[in-house]
C-alpha cells in the first residue's frame, strides 16, 4: 500500500465546481492527496471528513506536503 500523503493549504481559495457546488479551502487546513491529476491541480479529500467524503480538486500551487 502507498503511503498516506498529508496535504496542508498555505493560502485561502474557493472556486465553484462544474457540478455546483461551493468548494473552499482555508490556509492552514489539511488533506490528504488522493490523485495528482496534473501539474496545476491534485484532488483531495479533507483529513477531517469521512473517507467517503466526496474528493475535490486544489491548485497544486496551495498547499504543501507535510512530512510523514
Amino acid at each position: 500500500a502507498e503511503p498516506v500523503v498529508v496535504l496542508r493549504a498555505l493560502y485561502n481559495y474557493a472556486y465553484r465546481a462544474e457540478d455546483g457546488r461551493h468548494v473552499a479551502m482555508v490556509a492552514g487546513e489539511q488533506f490528504l492527496l488522493l490523485h495528482k491529476a496534473n501539474e496545476d491541480g491534485w484532488q483531495v479529500s479533507r483529513a477531517s471528513e469521512p473517507h467517503w467524503a466526496r474528493p475535490f480538486f486544489v491548485p497544486a500551487t496551495y498547499v504543501t506536503e507535510l512530512d510523514p
